[in-house]
């Protein structure tokens, strides 16, 4: 062929015909049957059919552009189109090619598809369009950008997770690897899940530097808007740290956060620094153990490890203290402003001008807690209310506060403040 004289059942390295190709200006196929065999991957043989091929190599240049078309067998994916440009490849070795590809599929059958496409992530099911866009380096793919709408899909994003099952994917996925780095960012994104969580369309990036052993040293997250229930119902699937994954279990968070940053240094698990914010709308959380539970709270957070600041602007709020208040205690509004610092020995939260306002009582609070060494710690706090018909007599008998509710229980029994300017404080 071309002049050329080689036998096709020999192994070695006989690369003149592959070399001979890549010399030509321009090769041009119509209607050919084309029968790809990929041992590198140790791929199963894949049939296009009305293929047609165009190679151009610009003289004098060690760049070449491709485009391809062809048909493979229905049950694998509707006739795809393959473009694409690379450089300072050989037949003999493509360790030092760079360049970029795109291919476009309007079906799909995505988990066949892995067995002749890279994918950063394992594919086990999943069918639909597709339009990839590729870039690699010394023979590895570092990028990769995907417009999705599929059905039925099962992936695995790391090996040790458990497959995530979807019945629909769409939007746009783009993921970067190289030796230090990795990033996975989302465009309009939006899934459903084989059981019913629903994850509205966003916009996600996930940035991390990775160390020698692969784990991450520092990274950052960030989302325009964050469904919590749909993500605390998918988290058993999604990377994220161990603790996250325990206290999404157990708290079963729902709302929503907007405009959500987070970065952090060192380990993702026990990071040295980090700092993050959002605006919290409608949050609610289950109560566990002393952490009370909450429903529609709305707040703008921000946070480190120093400390952090809350201000809350919520309407139709309740909260749960199972250990204080025998029943749900609800809150037509609630507004203030909270600030809590850290340090090695202590935890210090100072509450200004809260707000609070409901069927029952109407007022405001102030002041501080700070922690002790040992024991609750200690407090200083002054409540000014305008109305208290009821409110205080829902404290549970309960433990520690035994004591006190007799004297809540006697003392106002039919308590109306309504003068303003009346106020208790208390200090311990």
């Amino acid at each position: 062929m071309a002049g050329f004289e080689f036998d096709p059942e020999a192994s070695g390295g006989d690369s003149r015909m592959g070399d001979w190709i890549l010399r030509q200006r321009e090769i041009v196929i119509h209607d050919a049957l084309l029968t790809w065999h990929d041992q590198r991957r140790n791929a199963p043989q894949l049939l296009l059919d009305r293929v047609q091929f165009r190679l151009e190599h610009p003289l004098g240049s060690r760049r070449h552009r491709f485009g391809l078309t062809g048909a493979p067998p229905a049950e694998v994916a509707a006739p795809i189109d393959l473009r694409g440009e690379f450089v300072n490849a050989t037949a003999q070795d493509w360790s030092a090619a760079e360049g970029r590809m795109y291919l476009r599929m309007d079906y799909a059958d995505i988990a066949a598809w892995s067995e002749w496409l890279p994918l950063p992530i394992e594919v086990d099911d999943g069918r639909g369009a597709v339009r990839l866009w590729l870039e690699y380096q010394a023979g590895v793919m570092r990028d990769l950008t995907a417009d999705l709408e599929l059905v039925d899909v099962r992936t695995r994003i790391e090996r040790a997770l458990p497959w995530l099952e979807l019945a629909h994917v769409s939007g746009r996925v783009t993921w970067h690897g190289d030796a230090t780095t990795r990033r996975i960012a989302t465009d309009d994104l939006a899934l459903v899940a084989r059981e019913g969580a629903v994850v509205t369309p966003m916009d996600f990036t996930f940035e991390a530097a990775v160390a020698e052993d692969g784990t991450y040293r520092s990274g950052r997250v960030s989302a325009d808007i964050i469904e919590l229930a749909p993500v605390a119902a998918l988290a058993a699937s999604l990377p994220m740290p161990a603790k996250l994954r325990e206290d999404l279990a157990s708290y079963a968070p729902r709302g929503t956060l907007r405009n959500a940053r987070y970065r952090w240094e060192g380990p993702a698990a026990k990071p040295v620094s980090y700092a993050g914010e959002a605006e919290a709308i409608d949050i609610g959380i289950a109560a566990v153990g002393a952490a009370p539970g909450i429903t529609a709270f709305t707040a703008k957070v921000q946070a480190d490890e120093r400390g952090g600041t809350a201000k809350i602007g919520s309407r139709q709020t309740t909260m749960s203290l199972p250990r204080v208040f025998a029943a749900p205690v609800a809150f037509d509004t609630l507004t203030g402003n909270v600030r809590w610092r850290r340090s090695e020995d202590t935890t210090e939260v100072e509450v200004d001008s809260l707000a609070f306002a409901n069927p029952d009582a109407a007022g405001t609070a102030s002041g501080k807690w700070r922690s002790g060494k040992t024991g609750p710690g200690n407090a200083d706090l002054t409540a000014r209310l305008t109305r208290a018909d009821a409110f205080l007599r829902q404290m549970s008998w309960d433990g520690t506060w035994n004591r006190i509710n007799v004297l809540v229980e006697t003392a106002l029994v039919s308590a109306d403040i309504t003068a303003a300017g009346e106020s208790i404080a208390a200090a311990g």
